[in-house]
C-alpha cells in the first residue's frame, strides 16, 4: 500500500560533507513543505544570501547541531582543517560555508582533565551530559550498540563487570541504554 511506503530518508554516505534527502508522503504535506522552503529561500535572499534558489531551499531544510573541534592553530587561520563529530575531518572553509547562513551558538571547550561537578537531580545538567558523552562516546556495556552522543546512558557509565557470585544477576535492562 502506498500509504505504508511514506517516509523520509537521508543517505548514509556523504560527498564532501553533503548528503541526499528523499521523502515520500501525502501530496498536501509535501506541497506545504515545498511552499515553506520557497518562503525560507526568499527570506534568505532578502537577508543578502546570493546563492541560487535551489541552494537557498536546501539551506532551509533544517537546522543542525555541529560539534566542531579546532586546534588553536585552526582558530588563528594557519591550518584549514576541522574535525566535525560524526563526520570526520573537513576543510575549515567548508565549515564556514555551512555556518555562514545560520545562527551560531558557541560553547566553551570542555576540559576532560578537570573533574566534573556533581549533580544530585533526575535530569542530568547539559554541561555534565556533554562531558560524559565526550569521555564515553559509546555505550560501555556488552552487546550495546549505541554510539550516539545524545542517546547514551548518562548514569551508568562504568563498564559492565560480569558477576562473580553464583546466582547474582544484574537487573534486566540495566546493562544497556534505552536508545
Amino acid at each position: 500500500m502506498v500509504r505504508d511506503a511514506q517516509g523520509v530518508w537521508v543517505s548514509r554516505d556523504h560527498e564532501l560533507g553533503y548528503k541526499k534527502l528523499f521523502a515520500r508522503g501525502a501530496a498536501p504535506d509535501l506541497d506545504a513543505l515545498d511552499a515553506r522552503l520557497d518562503v525560507i529561500a526568499g527570506k534568505l535572499a532578502d537577508w543578502g544570501d546570493t546563492d541560487n534558489l535551489d541552494v537557498r531551499r536546501a539551506k532551509g531544510v533544517g537546522r543542525a547541531m555541529l560539534s566542531i573541534h579546532l586546534a588553536g592553530a585552526g582558530l588563528c587561520g594557519r591550518y584549514g582543517v576541522a574535525r566535525v563529530e560524526d563526520l570526520g575531518p573537513v576543510l575549515l572553509d567548508q565549515v564556514k560555508d555551512w555556518l555562514g547562513h545560520r545562527n551560531v551558538v558557541l560553547k566553551p571547550v570542555i576540559d576532560l582533565n578537570r573533574p566534573t561537578r556533581a549533580a544530585d537531580c533526575y535530569e542530568v545538567p547539559v554541561d555534565i551530559a556533554d562531558a560524559v558523552h565526550l569521555r564515553s562516546p559509546a555505550d560501555c556495556f556488552p552487546h550495546a550498540t549505541s554510539t550516539s552522543r545524545r542517546r547514551g546512558d548518562l548514569d551508568h557509565t562504568e563498564p559492565y563487570k560480569s558477576p562473580t557470585r553464583v546466582g547474582h544477576r544484574a537487573r534486566p535492562g540495566s546493562t544497556t541504554s534505552a536508545g
